[in-house]
C-alpha cells in the first residue's frame, strides 16, 4: 500500500513522481556529499509521499550532525521517532541505486511541488471568493502575489549565502569592466554625462527626481523612457497620476520627433515638423512603452501593475511613477507616514522585481527662501524617509530666469545629491521647452 500526501478534497491526485522522489533518495544513501546540492534545489515539503519526506528529513539530520547516512542509520534513527520505515520499503529505494542524473530527479520533484502548490492556491483562491471578503482588493492582491512567487519559484528571502559562492561572478564582472573602462553597464538614461557619473541605472535601485512645479521632471522622466525603450529596445512602464496617457503620449512624440509641443496643440504644423512626427508613427507603435494613468493609484495596485508587466515584458528594464506625493495610502494617520510607507513599498518592489523604479517627487520650498537656491536633500518633500530610502536621488533645475518660456534652449543642471554606490555631484545640460526635449 502507498503511503502518500492525498488531496483531502478527494479531487485527482495531485501531480507527483514516485520514480524521481525514490531516485533522490538512493543517490543520497550512495553519496552522502550530494545532500549539499539536493538541499540547494529541494526541501522536505517538496516531497509528496510522507514516508519519503520523513526519510529525507532524517537523512539531513544524519549529515548536519556528521553521521553516515545508509539504510542501517536512516532505520535507526526512524525506530527513535517513532517513524515507520521498515527494511522492505528501504529495499525499494535500494532498487534505485543504479540511476543517475539526481540534479534532474530534484527539478521533477521541485516542479511537481510548485504545480501542488498552484493547486492548493487556487482552492484556496476559490474557498475564500465564494466567502466573499470584505476587502476585495486585499484579497486580489494577497492571490496575485502569491501566484508570482510560484511563477517565479522564488527563494526565501533570508536565505544564506556564503561569499565564496558569489565570489566567480563578482570577478568575471570586473574582468569584464576591466576590458572596457567606463562603460555604461546598466540601464542608460540617454545623457551620457550622468551616465558616465552613475553607470546607468542598476536593477533593484529606487532612484529619485525631484524638482520645483515646472522644472522639466516629467520631460526628462520621459526623455529617460524614450532613450530607454527606442534606442536600447527594452520595455518600459510609466505611471502618470498627473497627466493622462494621451498627454503623455503626445510628449513622447514631440521628443520622438523633435516637434513643438505648443504648436502641435495649436494645430500651427512646420511642414517638416509634420513629416517627422508621421515618420515616427511606425516607430512608437512598436515601442514596448506601456503607459497607466490611473490616478491615486495605491502600493497594492502598483505591485500589481508592475507584476503583470513583468509577466507580460519579461524584459521590463524601467519603471516610472510621476509623481510618488500624488500615490494613496488611506490608513496611514499623516502625511509623512503615507509617504513614509508608500517609499518602504516602493524600494521592497524594487528588490522582488530587480529593476530599477525611478519616482518622480516634489520639493518643499526652502530652496526659494535660500540665497543659493542650489538644491540639496532636505528639500525633498517629506524628506526624511525618502532620502533614506532612495540609492539615487537626482535634482533637476534651472538657474534664476533661465527656466522662462523661451523657445531656444534654457540651460539646466541635474545635481546627483545622494549616490549609495558612486560620487555625487553636478551636470549641465539643456532643456528644449518646446519639445521638451
Amino acid at each position: 500500500m502507498k503511503e502518500k500526501l492525498s488531496d483531502s478534497k478527494g479531487l485527482k491526485t495531485m501531480p507527483h513522481s514516485e520514480d524521481a522522489e525514490m531516485a533522490v533518495l538512493a543517490g543520497i544513501l550512495s553519496n552522502n556529499k550530494i545532500l549539499d546540492t539536493v538541499n540547494e534545489i529541494i526541501s522536505e515539503e517538496d516531497f509528496y509521499y510522507l514516508r519519503n519526506k520523513q526519510i529525507f528529513k532524517i537523512m539531513n539530520e544524519l549529515y548536519s550532525s556528521s553521521h553516515t547516512v545508509d539504510m542501517i542509520t536512516v532505520k535507526s534513527k526512524a525506530e527513535t521517532r517513532s517513524v515507520d520505515i521498515d527494511v522492505s520499503y528501504l529495499s525499494k529505494i535500494g532498487d534505485y541505486l543504479s540511476y543517475s542524473g539526481i540534479e534532474s530527479h530534484c527539478k521533477i520533484i521541485r516542479e511537481k511541488a510548485l504545480l501542488r502548490e498552484i493547486i492548493i492556491s487556487s482552492q484556496e483562491a476559490i474557498q475564500k471568493a465564494h466567502d466573499e471578503p470584505e476587502n476585495t482588493e486585499d484579497f486580489v492582491q494577497s492571490l496575485e502575489k502569491r501566484l508570482f512567487q510560484i511563477s517565479q519559484r522564488k527563494k526565501a528571502e533570508d536565505e544564506n549565502v556564503l561569499a565564496r559562492n558569489l565570489i566567480t561572478n563578482m570577478i568575471d564582472h570586473l574582468a569584464e569592466l576591466k576590458k572596457n573602462p567606463g562603460r555604461v553597464i546598466g540601464i542608460e538614461s540617454g545623457l551620457k554625462n550622468l551616465d558616465g557619473m552613475t553607470t546607468g541605472f542598476h536593477d533593484q535601485e529606487y532612484i529619485i527626481l525631484a524638482g520645483r512645479p515646472g522644472e522639466g521632471k516629467t520631460s526628462l522622466a520621459l526623455n529617460m523612457s524614450y532613450h530607454v525603450t527606442a534606442r536600447q529596445n527594452k520595455p518600459v512602464l510609466f505611471f502618470s497620476e498627473e497627466m493622462s496617457k494621451e498627454q503623455i503620449l503626445e510628449r513622447f512624440f514631440c521628443i520622438a520627433a523633435k516637434v513643438s509641443h505648443h504648436r502641435m496643440r495649436q494645430g500651427y504644423w512646420k511642414p517638416e515638423e509634420w513629416d517627422r512626427m508621421i515618420s515616427k508613427t511606425t516607430e512608437i507603435s512598436n515601442l514596448p512603452f506601456l503607459i497607466n494613468d490611473s490616478a491615486a493609484i495605491s502600493l497594492n495596485f502598483l505591485r500589481s501593475k508592475v507584476r503583470r508587466a513583468k509577466v507580460d515584458y519579461p524584459e521590463l528594464a524601467l519603471v516610472v511613477i510621476d509623481y510618488i506625493q500624488l500615490m494613496s495610502y488611506p490608513e496611514a494617520e499623516s502625511r509623512e507616514q503615507q509617504v513614509s510607507t508608500i517609499s518602504k513599498g516602493i524600494k521592497a518592489l524594487c528588490k522582488e522585481m530587480k529593476l530599477p523604479i525611478l519616482v518622480l517627487s516634489q520639493m518643499n520650498r526652502n530652496s526659494e527662501m535660500r540665497s543659493d537656491p542650489t538644491p540639496r536633500l532636505s528639500d525633498l518633500r517629506e524628506s526624511g524617509t525618502l532620502e533614506q530610502d532612495a540609492d539615487v536621488v537626482l535634482f533637476i533645475w534651472h538657474q534664476q530666469g533661465e527656466g522662462g518660456d523661451s523657445k531656444e534652449a534654457a540651460p539646466a543642471k541635474i545635481k546627483i545629491a545622494k549616490q549609495r554606490n558612486g560620487p555625487i555631484g553636478t551636470i549641465d545640460t539643456l532643456f528644449f521647452r518646446e519639445s521638451m526635449r
